[in-house]
């Protein structure tokens, strides 16, 4: 079940490894970098540079649990 496609993400302006990104937090829920990073495709190292801006944009949310920090997706729907 595809739950927004890629080429609505990159009209709003995300590249390809944003869009990675998102897509992988929300399938996965909340998450840590290691996890959107295997998920995802994106090297870990790379996903640091892009996760600021996807919070910034409200695509991402980040929680802290403990002493980690989690991220998840926001709702496909909110961002339409």
């Amino acid at each position: 079940m595809k739950i927004i496609s890629k080429s609505i993400l990159q009209s709003l302006g995300l590249t390809e490894q944003q869009t990675a990104i998102y897509l992988a937090a929300l399938e996965l829920g909340e998450s840590n970098m290691q996890e959107l990073a295997r998920k995802s495709g994106v090297k870990r190292t790379s996903i640091y540079n892009f996760i600021e801006e996807l919070k910034e944009r409200g695509f991402i949310i980040e929680v802290k649990k403990k002493k980690r920090r989690v991220y998840s997706g926001v709702d496909p729907k909110q961002l339409l």
